[in-house]
């Protein structure tokens, strides 16, 4: 069935401008899983070095915050309840981050 479907050739429109999107639309499906398992594998290793006391998982968390806060600000007139919101849960994330206990399971001090 699936060999069927790709072996039927797609039919363009009258400007022949959708030939892309017949193309490549069976990749975009591949290359999200890819890029969500990749993803998921990083915040493994995260969480792995965060349930170990390891101190770069104290700084790749730092780097983490800060990213998503800049992404906040960028995106703030696009969507600002959004926006407001992760920034608050950022500022929230900073301060447990940078508590002198926080920071000693770390081995950051």
């Amino acid at each position: 069935r699936a060999l069927g479907a790709m072996r039927g050739s797609p039919q363009l429109n009258a400007d022949a401008t959708n030939y892309i999107q017949h193309a490549f639309g069976g990749l975009q499906a591949i290359v999200t899983a890819v890029l969500l398992l990749l993803a998921a594998g990083g915040l493994w290793v995260l969480a792995w070095g965060a349930w170990t006391q390891k101190s770069w998982a104290w700084t790749i968390h730092a780097l983490l915050l800060a990213a998503l806060t800049v992404y906040s600000v960028v995106t703030l007139m696009a969507s600002p309840f959004r926006s407001l919101a992760l920034i608050a849960a950022c500022g929230v994330g900073v301060w447990q981050m940078s508590r002198p206990a926080v920071r000693r399971w770390y081995g950051a001090e």
